[in-house]
């Protein structure tokens, strides 16, 4: 089935407009938020998955010029040192409307591996 969707620029209120023919794009603590209202809901990273069996790339830390190695190994230590703490940023930050340490644990991947590269490759071919 082809759509011509209508690609609008709105305010944080826009949430409220979303119900009928009116879709949204919804990230971050209000997408959890929204799941309690919604009927309809599609994942962007599972529907990714389901059309090209690849992860799908929400972020990544990139720079626009060559690092030297030791700050890349300085950096990849304190990222490292924040994940052996997730356990801490679940208990000091409770949230009621999804298992938190469920979110951090599975649904997100923290390494950038060849097959997310792969991915992110076709998502950008795709869009230019």
């Amino acid at each position: 089935m082809k759509i011509s969707p209508e690609l609008i620029t709105t305010t944080e209120d826009y949430i409220k407009n979303i119900c009928g023919n009116t879709a949204g794009l919804i990230i971050g603590d209000r997408a959890l938020e929204q799941r309690k209202v919604s009927a309809y809901r599609y994942d962007l990273g599972m529907e990714w998955k389901n059309f090209t069996g690849l992860p799908f790339v929400f972020a990544a830390w990139v720079s626009n010029k060559k690092l030297n190695s030791s700050f890349i190994e300085n950096f990849n230590k304190a990222n490292l040192s924040e994940l052996e703490q997730i356990d801490k940023v679940v208990n000091e930050n409770p949230y009621k409307p999804f298992d938190l340490e469920k979110y951090y644990t599975e649904y997100i991947s923290y390494e950038l591996n060849e097959e997310k590269k792969i991915a992110m490759e076709i998502f950008l071919n795709k869009i230019f």
